[in-house]
């Protein structure tokens, strides 16, 4: 049976997982690269869960019958861990006099912190670069590829620049003295 009813499985199987996992999230931070470390270690699971949810659910094909829990996890995703997450960094970016977590590389540091190294020893490297694309994707991409016995791979957190927009950070990422 499991194989006809694998997606309602899986999708209460990352319910629970969500759950226990916001339970145990202590979703404080004093400063901005606290904020930032606590994600890139712990919080972005919470995202990841609720992302496997979701999709287990629409790939079931019953939402209906999934209805009371989607709900609940909708609820605890919104209320008890975007709303509390969001109001406290947005507190602390509000009390921020520079635009800094150090020692949270900066985006603009991308191209010197992470590539020009390689370069630097006649390495090939290899950047993927995605808009917005999610800290959480972005670990499971890391899972994919490090289970290829030929490449490795690393991923670290970097502060964005602000404003925040596309054209920006994209060139905030390529070589430059001034942006």
């Amino acid at each position: 049976w499991y194989s006809e009813f694998r997606h309602l499985y899986q999708a209460i199987e990352y319910a629970v997982q969500f759950i226990n996992a916001l339970g145990e999230a202590k979703l404080t931070m004093d400063t901005l690269s606290e904020g930032v470390e606590r994600y890139s270690r712990f919080w972005y699971q919470l995202d990841r869960f609720y992302r496997k949810f979701t999709y287990h659910v629409r790939k079931s094909g019953q939402p209906t019958l999934m209805g009371s829990l989607t709900d609940e996890i909708e609820n605890f995703y919104s209320n008890n861990y975007l709303l509390k997450l969001g109001n406290r960094f947005q507190a602390i970016v509000d009390e921020t006099p520079n635009w800094e977590a150090s020692p949270v590389p900066m985006q603009s540091d991308f191209f010197e912190h992470w590539v020009q190294p390689f370069l630097r020893q006649n390495n090939k490297v290899c950047v993927i670069i995605s808009d917005a694309m999610r800290y959480e994707i972005g670990d499971e991409l890391l899972s994919l590829i490090r289970q290829e016995d030929r490449y490795s791979a690393e991923l670290e957190p970097a502060l964005s620049m602000l404003p925040s927009y596309t054209q920006l950070g994209m060139a905030a990422l390529l070589p430059h003295t001034n942006l």
